[in-house]
């Protein structure tokens, strides 16, 4: 037996089975939908949580892809914007 749980708001889904779940949300523009989790069950409170460590994720590969060798220019940029999304999140 199987079970579908959706965040709307935050744009995730998690389809319990018995012995394991499968997680996945959208992108953060929503254009997407992303892997988040294969493998045993987890707590539908959890989903959310890998949605928002993925986009983070993916917003550090694309900070580390611009500030590789022969794009320093790009890197600039790309710390400027990460540094004031850290700050509006209130990182410090």
């Amino acid at each position: 037996m199987a079970d579908i749980w959706s965040d709307e708001t935050a744009g995730a889904w998690l389809l319990e089975m018995k012995s394991t779940a499968y997680a996945l949300g959208l992108t953060p523009d929503r254009a997407a939908v992303r892997h988040l989790h294969w493998a045993a069950p987890l707590p539908r409170a959890a989903v959310a949580g890998m949605l928002a460590d993925a986009a983070r994720q993916r917003r550090l590969e694309r900070l580390r892809l611009a500030l590789s060798p022969g794009n320093r220019r790009a890197g600039h940029a790309a710390v400027l914007a990460l540094s004031r999304t850290l700050l509006a999140s209130g990182c410090r």
